[in-house]
């Protein structure tokens, strides 16, 4: 099992309708994310681990494995990279 993802404490985010805004106050980056995206994010705010998260995805979206393990590993990278989660 994989460990959980760390959000940065200074990311503050808001749901609306089927996407999520994230921002991050200390570079004013805004980011948004679409409905997956943002279910994507709510499991790593409740810490849920990255098997988990597949898991969950999979009973909640119609999507093939493999895609849903591209995506997923695509969105978590760009998280990374923007300073969003550890």
């Amino acid at each position: 099992m994989t460990t959980p993802h760390i959000l940065d404490p200074d990311v503050v985010f808001k749901r609306l309708g089927e996407r999520m805004v994230l921002i991050h106050l200390e570079t004013n980056l805004v980011f948004e994310l679409n409905n997956t995206g943002a279910r994507i994010w709510e499991l790593l705010e409740a810490g849920t681990p990255e098997d988990d998260i597949l898991e969950r995805l999979s009973a909640e979206f119609e999507v093939a494995p493999e895609q849903l393990q591209r995506d997923l590993n695509d969105l978590l990278r760009e998280l990374t990279s923007q300073g969003l989660i550890a």
